[in-house]
């Protein structure tokens, strides 16, 4: 199966690099970075819900079944049944969750400085759409393989990504009461948001390597008998 272009994984760094640079060096609030992060999440759900969606028309309509293209070797128990989830189930329970994230995300951000402004808010918004379209249709639309590929773990690793800012609001939420009962500066804070843009990004480009190296059980076969082969 080819493998993702590297232009992928360069544009997942890029952008989150940007996010840094917008809030430690371009007066960027660092709620700004923190409510991008979330709007990010919300797009990894979307996309997630329209690959299930494309996985179920396949299985209806092509006759190739989702649990077939899990190779035995790799097999993901978690991804396997987030793929087999009907969209609209999956879709509105990982929302839940991002609506949830997004009112303590939103009081952590109004705490530590945001701004809607163009330069601020919009463009770097415009761009994560930007983004994350490029990744979706980036070695896609010429070879079906890869889009299959990347269909079948995209539920499961937009559920990462919901993990990745759960666990983080919740920890900022803690740590933000913690300084504001003992009148600490909100320092700590930013370096915390800040932390978190690696996180996140670090999980992205896992989430691009596994997609990367999803293969079907029988590319999975084939690649058995050619090591076999080659080993006599």
């Amino acid at each position: 199966m080819p493998r993702t272009n590297v232009t992928t994984y360069s544009i997942i760094i890029a952008y989150n690099v940007f996010t840094l640079v917008g809030g430690f060096a371009l007066d960027w609030p660092m709620g700004n970075v923190l409510l991008l992060a979330w709007a990010e999440t919300v797009m990894f759900v979307v996309g997630g819900t329209a690959a299930n969606a494309r996985l179920r028309w396949q299985s209806r309509h092509g006759g190739r079944k989702i649990c077939d293209d899990f190779a035995v070797a790799t097999v993901d128990n978690a991804a396997l049944n987030s793929a087999l989830e009907h969209p609209a189930s999956f879709f509105f329970r990982d929302l839940i969750f991002c609506l949830g994230h997004l009112g303590l995300a939103g009081w952590i951000a109004v705490w530590i400085g945001v701004s809607f402004s163009v330069t601020a808010f919009w463009v770097p918004l415009g761009l994560a759409v930007f983004r994350h379209l490029t990744e979706e249709f980036t070695d896609s639309l010429a070879d079906p393989y890869v889009r299959r590929a990347k269909d079948l773990r995209a539920a499961h690793d937009a559920d990462r990504r919901v993990f990745t800012q759960h666990f983080f609001v919740f920890a900022a939420w803690g740590l933000m009461i913690f300084m504001s009962v003992h009148g600490l500066s909100h320092v700590l804070i930013l370096g915390m948001v800040g932390l978190y843009v690696v996180l996140k990004t670090f999980v992205e480009v896992q989430i691009a390597w596994s997609r990367d190296h999803t293969v079907s059980v029988d590319q999975a076969r084939t690649a058995r008998v050619e090591k076999l082969m080659s080993g006599h």
